[in-house]
């Protein structure tokens, strides 16, 4: 599976907007139990913080090495590596700016883009040493993700303020192209049926598609509408479709492996945040401040459950979705009301509310099934452990 991460910038402060949560035609599943600092699960497991790590700044942004098994979080002038063994921070390692960065599995390299440099700095994860600084003028002073092709071995960084999105070369550390994206370049995603790359960009209505063996734009596909609300783009492996939430169409919009149109799920709310359940092959969606989240069946591509995350006034806004493979739960961060909201996979059911102070976005340790939520607002980031 291909490496997507991204950062957003922070869109959440000042808004609190104060409406009731309609519900939908179809029966809801409504929250159960009150936030609590450990919650226990259906399953008999319970959920809870296991440790607070302080940072030297303020958290952009966490990936997980499954290598080493280390965190990485940059920090501003800094990319600091947490073990996740001990959850002590093992390593700093000085970049200049950088606020995105990704991890090359083929060879143990996090890559960080630093934008302020035009800069994007190379890792070496064994010795967490920079082993290579390659210029990337066309970064722009804002980058929105990266993302690593497996088949390749390129890394692609989208350079939201210029409309690029650059490819660098893993083995050489060299820049292979630069190709000219419609709008700002915001989201990423990679299909390994077809070996082709998708972005989205906010402000665009196109859908660009990156032949990923060529590097070349193959097609465009015309959304709905654009503008700068949602636009989240998810692969699912199982039936190698592309899933763009389209915020300003309030849609979900399905593009097969032959890049064509094949559904438009239509739920009259804000798509904002995308993750795929493998298991049961449900797409969740996080929608924008709203206290819910729909659950879309992917065999059918139709909205098979809508899972109440909250009831209180106060609507929420989520920054990420993920998914745990080892208990098929769905975590969703509660920025505002500093709660992780734990849904059940199987029975779209919250079955654990668990205080987190203001969490945004998340690494998942495939290791010991933890998940790292960085602060919003603060300079740590929460360790939240099913035992």
């Amino acid at each position: 599976m291909p490496l997507i991460l991204r950062v957003r910038k922070v869109s959440f402060l000042g808004i609190f907007l104060f409406f009731l949560l309609a519900l939908p035609f179809f029966s809801a599943t409504r929250v159960t139990g009150i936030p609590s600092d450990s919650a226990s699960a259906n399953s008999g497991s319970t959920i809870r913080v296991v440790a607070t790590i302080s940072l030297s700044g303020y958290p952009r942004q966490a990936i997980y090495d499954p290598d080493n098994h280390e965190v990485y979080v940059p920090v501003g002038n800094l990319i600091q590596a947490i073990s996740s063994t001990t959850n002590e921070i093992v390593a700093n390692i000085t970049v200049s700016g950088c606020s995105v960065i990704a991890y090359d599995p083929a060879d143990k390299a996090v890559y960080a883009a630093c934008p302020s440099n035009d800069v994007v700095s190379v890792i070496n994860s064994t010795n967490n040493r920079i082993v290579a600084n390659i210029s990337v003028p066309a970064l722009g002073n804002y980058v929105a993700a990266l993302l690593y092709d497996p088949a390749s071995r390129d890394m692609y960084i989208l350079g939201t303020s210029t409309g690029t999105v650059v490819v660098i070369d893993s083995s050489s550390h060299t820049v292979v192209t630069t190709l000219s994206i419609a709008g700002h370049p915001a989201f990423i995603a990679y299909n390994r049926a077809n070996h082709d790359v998708y972005v989205a960009s906010t402000q665009s209505s196109l859908l660009t598609v990156i032949d990923g063996i060529n590097i070349n734009v193959i097609k465009q596909i015309q959304m709905p509408a654009s503008g700068a609300k949602g636009d989240e783009l998810l692969y699912d492996p199982a039936n190698n479709n592309i899933y763009v939430a389209n915020g300003k169409s309030q849609s979900i919009i399905v593009v097969n492996s032959t890049n064509s149109i094949v559904a438009t799920i239509k739920d009259s709310k804000v798509p904002w945040r995308l993750a795929y359940d493998a298991d049961n092959h449900e797409v969740y969606v996080a929608n924008l401040n709203r206290s819910n989240l729909t659950v879309i069946s992917s065999a059918t591509n139709r909205v098979v459950a809508n899972v109440i995350i909250s009831t209180s006034f106060v609507q929420d806004e989520h920054e990420a979705l993920a998914y745990d493979p080892a208990n098929r739960y769905i975590y969703v961060p509660n920025i505002f009301s500093g709660t992780v909201s734990v849904v059940n996979g199987t029975t779209n059911q919250v079955i654990a509310t668990v205080n987190v102070t203001h969490p945004e976005f998340i690494a998942y340790d495939s290791s010991n099934h933890d998940f790292y939520m960085t602060d919003a607002l603060g300079y740590q980031i929460s360790v939240v452990s099913s035992e």
